[in-house]
């Protein structure tokens, strides 16, 4: 449903995905669709650390909705 990698080296990441993909966030905490399943963020702690996440929003709802009825 999600996968996420951090690195300090945030910056030359983004740059390294701009000259890839045109769909990038433009700020920390912006979440952008990236396909029709997946959307993508970026994420900034206060030490510099950056936070890449790629997730399935659908994919997560019914997982979510399968626990909840299961528990």
């Amino acid at each position: 449903m999600e996968t996420q990698f951090s690195t300090r080296k945030g910056r030359e990441f983004i740059a390294a995905l701009r000259q890839q993909h045109s769909k990038v966030p433009s700020s920390a905490s912006q979440e952008i669709v990236t396909d029709r399943r997946t959307r993508f963020r970026l994420d900034v702690d206060p030490d510099g650390t950056f936070y890449f996440t790629w997730f399935d929003p659908k994919l997560e709802d019914e997982w979510l909705r399968w626990v909840w009825e299961h528990d």
